[in-house]
């Protein structure tokens, strides 16, 4: 009896508890936040053979210098070509320190191969990796290949990200005040029974 008395009363607290987020570090949240990076062809397609000219922009709004580098990925069907950038496997890579509100670009060629298999899109990913070697931000660019045969879409894999039906909440605040009153009334009858005189 003791050990349900004791589920009943907890229950209510559990269903209410809400485990608080470790929260990041305002350093580390800041510099996050303060550079970005973005990447552009200007178009929407690609076909084999084409020559397309990318643009990287990175932009640093924060109060401090940034000192890194910034890298283009190609896919393994593609060739990149870009200026002042040391080329390694089909990643570009630029040494950079931009100043404190300070931007600064950069220019690539992807010269799309005649092969690219399976592929229906080219993808072009830009990386801002700091002097560490982790990466701050990223962004990518994509390309549909004309003729080329998309995946189907699968359930839960695209979209907006789903959050908890509306009914949830609601049913949960019932189920812990429900519960709440009938532990309080046990609890009550409990007392009363031990606060009556014994007979005999």
């Amino acid at each position: 009896m003791r050990r349900l008395l004791i589920l009943l009363l907890a229950l209510p607290a559990l269903l209410l508890a809400v485990p608080a987020a470790p929260a990041a570090a305002a350093g580390a949240a800041d510099d996050v936040a303060a550079v970005t990076v973005s990447v552009s062809d200007g178009r929407d397609d690609a076909a084999p053979g084409d020559h397309l000219d990318y643009t990287v922009e990175v932009d640093n709004a924060g109060a401090e210098a940034f000192t890194g580098s910034v890298t283009l990925r190609v896919p393994d069907f593609a060739e990149v070509e870009a200026s002042g950038a040391t080329i390694e496997g089909g990643v570009a890579t630029w040494s950079v320190e931009i100043p404190a509100g300070g931007s600064a670009q950069w220019t690539a060629t992807v010269i799309i191969g005649d092969e690219s298999g399976e592929a229906y899109q080219v993808v072009v990913l830009a990386e801002v990796v700091d002097g560490g070697g982790a990466v701050v931000v990223r962004d990518a660019d994509a390309d549909a290949i004309p003729g080329s045969i998309a995946p189907p879409a699968v359930a839960g894999m695209g979209g907006e990200p789903q959050g908890l039906p509306e009914w949830v909440m609601p049913a949960a605040i019932l189920a812990a005040v429900v519960l709440a009153g009938s532990s309080l009334a046990l609890f009550g009858a409990v007392l009363a029974r031990r606060g009556r005189p014994r007979r005999g």
